[in-house]
């Protein structure tokens, strides 16, 4: 049985590539001229909607990033102050909880 998430990803994938191939297909007829005028416009469809498709691949490719559910993650978490103990304090020269406790640096 397929979950929701899957067919939700499967049918991006899907769309992704079908706007690439849209978008190569609009620059194609623009630089062979086909079907009349609007060549610049056609072009810059077929740029946008190309790079709008490789940049939606690109994205599903690199999946979720971190532990929360929209796939954000806290930058700290990322950098790995937190488990070295470091902290960024209150903003105003104290420090951090990690560091009055003696086990930072």
């Amino acid at each position: 049985m397929t979950t929701p998430r899957r067919a939700h990803r499967a049918g991006t994938r899907l769309l992704s590539s079908l706007m690439v191939v849209i978008g190569f297909v609009l620059i194609v007829q623009a630089v062979a001229g086909e079907t009349g005028g609007g060549l610049l416009a056609r072009l810059i469809l077929g740029v946008l909607f190309a790079a709008a498709g490789a940049g939606r691949l690109y994205v599903l490719a690199r999946g979720p990033t971190g532990d929360r559910r929209d796939g954000a993650q806290d930058p700290a978490a990322r950098r790995g102050d937190a488990a070295r103990g470091l902290s960024r304090g209150r903003g105003d020269g104290t420090p951090g909880p990690a560091n009055r406790r003696g086990n930072g640096r």
